[in-house]
């Protein structure tokens, strides 16, 4: 009984975790703490859903990899865990919801970067062993010091910026150079948006404002995905030249969200 009181006190109540944003807690409903920040989270679940149940990526996994079927998976999970954190500030739902993502960043620079980003040592299943110790070693981590958890997703995401930079200014693929340029444009955004909502919270509030970290979550919805899009373009592109990797959009021909058709050149 004691460690089952101990559990809800610690880890299910509302507001045990010590992270707590900008936004005032409890002013729009009275059993949600953050209502806008819950809500901003919708994109992060509905794209993924989209995608999913359209089966926009079928042939990206069968010539390539499953990676961006899990990713998709991974990040609805992350949606929805930040959803429960941001209604609750619950110390359990703040472990869902950075648990998630440095899941999905490993899956992601494990299934989706492009050889010629990574060291020869990090090629072909060797990523997908270092990619599952990793994050099992900072998902039981989190546990030791969750106070650094922070840092560590902040390191995984800085390579995404020099990839996505090193695309856009030195490489210049023509199919996907407008997509990368995108998505830089809103990571940049993202991050812009993070920083100012820790940094200046004070002055959103006095404009009546609840701060900007619910921006920072539709950045992300839609950035995710773009990058997803974009690194798993530059994979095929790069990897496997024996495919016509193309970029197309669902549900119009030119507009809508982007995915990754690829076709083999071999005849069938």
């Amino acid at each position: 009984m004691v460690f089952k009181q101990t559990i809800t006190e610690k880890w299910l109540a509302a507001g045990s975790s010590p992270v707590d944003w900008c936004e005032e807690n409890y002013t729009v409903s009275s059993s949600i703490a953050e209502f806008t920040n819950s809500l901003s989270n919708v994109l992060t679940v509905i794209i993924p859903a989209y995608c999913i149940k359209n089966q926009l990526w079928r042939s990206y996994r069968k010539h390539i990899s499953n990676g961006p079927q899990v990713i998709l998976y991974l990040t609805a999970l992350i949606g929805i865990a930040s959803a429960y954190f941001h209604g609750t500030l619950s110390l359990f739902g703040q472990l869902l919801d950075e648990v998630w993502i440095i899941w999905v960043m490993c899956v992601a620079y494990a299934s989706l970067t492009a050889d010629c980003y990574r060291p020869v040592i990090f090629r072909g299943s060797r990523a997908n062993i270092v990619a599952l110790f990793l994050a099992t070693f900072l998902t039981l981590m989190w546990f030791v010091a969750p106070y650094t958890n922070a840092f560590w997703m902040m390191t995984m995401g800085a390579p995404v910026y020099y990839f996505l930079y090193n695309e856009c200014f030195v490489v210049k693929r023509k199919y996907s150079l407008s997509l990368v340029r995108l998505s830089l444009v809103l990571n940049i955004l993202g991050i812009t948006f993070w920083v100012a909502d820790r940094a200046m919270c004070n002055f959103w509030l006095s404009l009546g404002l609840p701060g900007l970290h619910n921006i920072w979550h539709l950045l992300c919805g839609v950035g995710s995905y773009l990058n997803l899009t974009v690194f798993a373009y530059l994979k095929a592109a790069s990897d496997a030249p024996y495919l016509i990797p193309t970029i197309r959009y669902y549900p119009g021909d030119t507009w809508g969200l982007p995915y990754v058709h690829c076709k083999s050149k071999l005849p069938s």
